[in-house]
C-alpha cells in the first residue's frame, strides 16, 4: 500500500472518529437534562487534540492532492470545534462532571 493511500485512509479514520465523537457528545447533551454527568467531558480532548494536530501535520508536511489537503483542513476544523464545544459546555454549565456541578452551587 502506498504512502499516499495510507495517509488518505488515516485522515478518513481521524475525521470519522472526530465526527462520531462530536455527534455522541451532542446526543448525550440533548438527552441529559440534568446538566451533570458521571464522566469528565474533557476526556474527549484525547480525541479532538490529536485529530487537530494530525490534520495540521498532514497539511504542513505532505504535498498531496487537493483532496488530501481538504481532509487535513477538515481534521483541523473537527479538532478545533470539538475543543470549543467542550469549553462551551463547561462555561455554560450545560454538561459538567457531578463534583464540579456541586462545587458551582447547582441545585
Amino acid at each position: 500500500m502506498g504512502k499516499h493511500l495510507r495517509i488518505f485512509w488515516f485522515l478518513i479514520l481521524c475525521n470519522s472518529a472526530g465526527f462520531f465523537t462530536l455527534c455522541a457528545i451532542l446526543a448525550y447533551v440533548a438527552y441529559n437534562h440534568s446538566g451533570h454527568t458521571g464522566f469528565n467531558p474533557y476526556h474527549a480532548l484525547t480525541v479532538f487534540v490529536p485529530i487537530g494536530f494530525m490534520g495540521l501535520i498532514s497539511l504542513l508536511i505532505s504535498s498531496h492532492s487537493q483532496f488530501h489537503q481538504w481532509l487535513s483542513v477538515l481534521a483541523i476544523l473537527i479538532g478545533f470545534f470539538g475543543v470549543l464545544l467542550l469549553i462551551y459546555l463547561d462555561q455554560s454549565n450545560t454538561l459538567l462532571r457531578y463534583e464540579v456541578w456541586i462545587d458551582r452551587g447547582m441545585p
